[in-house]
């Protein structure tokens, strides 16, 4: 899929982490993205292609109630991105006849 955008997206539970190489979750979740984009960029796949986020706790998929919870939170995304050029024209989303 040469033409498309590849966003890849970490995540961490909400347990603080306070540490000299990760101050907070954010820097852990956005490291976790970094490794798997270069992973990636290793692997083959155009680094102009392929861009990382983090997110850190802020979008849990599982309450962080219990370990197992805990654990689906701590996850990296891979998200396809549309290409503008594919999507209807902002005039045309509100069209009615």
């Amino acid at each position: 899929m040469p033409d498309r955008q590849f966003l890849v997206a970490g995540h961490t539970d909400n347990v603080p982490i306070r540490t000299e190489q990760f101050p907070s979750n954010w820097e852990l979740s956005t490291r976790r993205a970094v490794e798997i984009v270069h992973y990636l960029v290793a692997q083959g796949m155009n680094p102009k292609v392929v861009a990382a986020a983090g997110y850190g706790e802020f979008d849990p998929i599982a309450a962080n109630d219990t370990a197992e919870h805990r654990a689906q939170n701590r996850r990296i995304e891979i998200a396809l991105q549309p290409n503008i050029s594919d999507l209807p024209p902002i005039g045309d989303l509100g069209a009615t006849k």
